[in-house]
């Protein structure tokens, strides 16, 4: 078969390339894992980024997917040098595959020809007729589908130097559609705890420092004064996406649990659920429009939503954590 490409959705949730990965892939009984975490956020200072807690643990720990990995030396010894045989053989046996490159050699990005930027992908196909592999990232800043020569896919991964296992480790997903995942109502309680009132998640290694819940939230605010008195400084439009998908889940938990009888239904805490999600977007959209437009009137409109948006996040997550008790 010249060409074949393993199952691929729209994810609903893609600020990351591992969250597009994941909920591209994922089938529908794993919704209530999903409900159970992706409530904490925490800011790593070390990547200086917003993301879910647990982020860099999300795909190898998904009940829908089994994850491998194997590091290069392994790769060579089976497959030498040809990533292209590696991606061939690994998706007729329905393994995607998530790797590293250095998007100087990739032509779909911004980055191609101009400067390096090493980068996660997603493979999840091939057409051996044209000598493409078919990829899933963030391109043009939204996880799209595309087509990328399997000549950049060597060149952009066998130039990546070994300063970090996990650039040059392969790892190869599977899907599984029979899994069985149960909502956890104290998981989910004690998640919304921790974000409202910034509990840390304690890691079995703490490879650097993290803020947690709102108080990694409070980051943005001083982060808007730098960019007012900065004209270096730059919005890192992923922060303001993540907060806009946060709130996309939170509605979809919420409408779950009232409909399968895990919470009282609650017409006025759905409602403040979706009015949130939109204050987020169109935050996240006024952060796009400065972006174009460096003007001081929509930067001062973008800090007071984020404040006002947060004091109206906080009450409404002490009203869900009510509703959770009666």
């Amino acid at each position: 078969m010249s060409r074949k490409a393993l199952y691929l959705q729209e994810p609903e949730i893609s600020t990351y390339t591992s969250y597009g990965c994941l909920f591209s892939i994922m089938s529908e009984p794993l919704w209530p894992w999903v409900f159970n975490h992706f409530i904490q956020i925490r800011y790593a200072k070390g990547w200086k980024m917003f993301a879910f807690d647990n982020h860099h643990m999300l795909l190898k720990n998904c009940p829908g997917l089994s994850f491998y990995q194997l590091p290069q030396d392994m790769v060579v010894a089976k497959w030498g040098k040809s990533l292209k045989e590696v991606i061939i053989e690994s998706i007729d046996l329905g393994y995607y595959l998530y790797i590293f490159v250095d998007r100087h050699h990739i032509s779909l990005a911004d980055s191609y020809q101009n400067g390096h930027n090493i980068h996660d992908l997603l493979i999840y196909g091939y057409d051996s007729d044209k000598e493409m592999a078919l990829v899933a990232d963030n391109f043009e800043e939204r996880f799209i589908k595309a087509e990328c020569p399997f000549s950049e896919l060597e060149e952009g991964y066998w130039c990546l130097p070994d300063k970090y296992d996990f650039w040059t480790e392969i790892r190869f997903l599977k899907r599984h559609t029979a899994v069985e995942c149960s909502i956890n109502m104290e998981q989910i309680a004690a998640g919304m705890e921790n974000y409202l009132y910034s509990k840390p998640t304690f890691d079995m290694v703490e490879e650097q420092q993290f803020d947690f819940g709102f108080q990694a939230l409070q980051r943005l605010l001083p982060d808007l004064q730098e960019i007012n008195s900065s004209s270096s400084a730059q919005f890192d439009l992923r922060a303001f996406h993540l907060l806009y998908e946060h709130k996309i889940l939170m509605e979809k938990r919420l409408a779950y649990l009232m409909e399968y009888g895990y919470m009282q239904h609650d017409q006025h805490l759905l409602d403040t659920s979706a009015v949130l999600k939109h204050h987020y977007l169109s935050l996240r959209n006024l952060v796009i429009k400065y972006r174009f437009k460096e003007d001081e009137k929509l930067l001062l409109s973008i800090f007071d939503k984020l404040r006002e948006n947060m004091e109206q996040e906080q009450l409404f997550i002490l009203s869900c954590l009510e509703k959770m008790k009666t």
